[in-house]
Order: C-alpha cells, then sequence, then structure tokens
C-alpha cells in the first residue's frame, strides 16, 4: 500500500485521511494510524485481505501478473498498463473498459 496524496482531515479532525494505492492497483482512502502504527503492518486492500491467505505476500506477485494480463485482454498497450501502474496515477481500472480506461490517462 503506498500513500498517493493527502486527501482531507478526518471527521474527528485529530487526524487525516490519504489516497492510497494498492500493488493490485486498487485505490482506498486510509488514516495513518491505519498502517503506521502496526508492528506488521498490513499493506493491501480489502480486496487483497479478503483474499489474503497463509502466503498472500507470496502471491502478490501471481495476483498483478493476473491483472495485467486482464488489462492486455482488454487491449492496452505494456505502456498503458505502465502508465496507469505509476505512481500518483488515479486510474480505476476494475470493471472499466479500454475506453474508460483510456480517458482516464
Amino acid at each position: 500500500m503506498t500513500a498517493i496524496a493527502w486527501y482531507r482531515r478526518s471527521h474527528s479532525g485529530k487526524a487525516t485521511v490519504w489516497l492510497c494505492r494498492c500493488d493490485c492497483g486498487l485505490f482506498e482512502y486510509r488514516r495513518p494510524g491505519t498502517w503506521v502504527a502496526r508492528p506488521f503492518p498490513d499493506d493491501m486492500c480489502r480486496a487483497c485481505l479478503r483474499a489474503k491467505g497463509p502466503n498472500a505476500r507470496h502471491t502478490a506477485p501471481e495476483r498483478l501478473q493476473r491483472w495485467c494480463e486482464e488489462l492486455r485482454s482488454l487491449g492496452l498497450t505494456d505502456v498503458e498498463i505502465a502508465r496507469i501502474q505509476a505512481p500518483g496515477a488515479t486510474v480505476e481500472a476494475r470493471g472499466k473498459t479500454a475506453a474508460e480506461i483510456r480517458e482516464q490517462l
């Protein structure tokens, strides 16, 4: 999970909320306390955590490869996929067509 950008103050006003991106490409809003304070922080989105098994960190490269293959099957090029994965990119690819993804790029 990578913090991409500051989003807003929390509802309580005592913390902040960040836009974060999982290695699988999904985005989530998180407060720093949800990952910084833990001795072994979970650096996955909720979808990855649901799929988490005993070796989820070991399967991350395979999940990333499947995600890339799904995007290629939509007709996206490797250059476009790299732009989606680039730090700071806020492209939502889940459930989108290639044309919708390209509009976001």
